[in-house]
């Protein structure tokens, strides 16, 4: 539709991310319109109703996307997910969370649209399941991926589980081959590094 032609858009809008919403053509084709009826986009009602009518018509026809099943993609993106897709992975209906066991054992689950959730990988035999909310992932005992796990007092003082130390003062200046804190070596002649941390510059 586009060849070597120029294409020209006109904004109308900003999505939450700042990015532009925009009406774009090319050798006088509306290419917003053109790709809905032709099945390879759907009308996103959030911003414009413009379209509803080529995409009522491609999926009369079983255009592109609606030759097949498929879910929306912001149906997709807050977890909704074919049924057929559900059976493949093993998991219930509606149970999208991901629950992980760690190489050191941590229970971490990957909500959808999370950093980690398409690497994740569910291994029954590992003990790794799938839950259908967050309150029954953080009952059985698993924390959110991205939270930082507690450290536990070495006895039972009756508090609340101890927070990290927040790092301590820099260390003495260290001179070039000379340990700085309590484990470095200083590649440069000299560096300031809270103790234990590498003099690395």
């Amino acid at each position: 539709m586009i060849g070597g032609a120029w294409v020209a858009c006109s904004q109308r809008d900003k999505d939450r991310y700042g990015r532009v919403v925009a009406v774009c053509r090319a050798n006088g084709v509306n290419l917003n319109a053109a790709m809905v009826q032709s099945g390879m986009a759907l009308a996103y009602r959030k911003y414009s109703d413009d379209y509803t009518g080529q995409e009522g018509a491609a999926k009369a026809a079983r255009q592109g996307l609606w030759a097949g099943q498929f879910i929306p993609p912001w149906e997709w993106r807050r977890g909704k997910r074919l049924a057929s897709e559900t059976a493949a992975n093993g998991n219930s209906p509606g149970c999208w969370i991901k629950g992980n066991i760690g190489s050191k054992g941590d229970r971490i689950y990957h909500m959808p649209g999370g950093r980690w959730y398409d690497r994740a990988v569910i291994t029954a035999s590992k003990g790794e399941r799938w839950f259908c909310s967050e309150d029954e992932a953080k009952a059985a005992g698993w924390r959110r991926a991205g939270m930082p796990a507690f450290t536990m007092p070495r006895r039972n003082t009756g508090k609340s589980p101890a927070m990290p130390e927040p790092a301590k003062a820099c260390c003495k200046v260290c001179r070039k081959g000379q340990a700085c804190g309590n484990s470095c070596i200083s590649r440069q002649y000299t560096c300031r590094k809270p103790v234990g941390c590498a003099c690395n510059g």
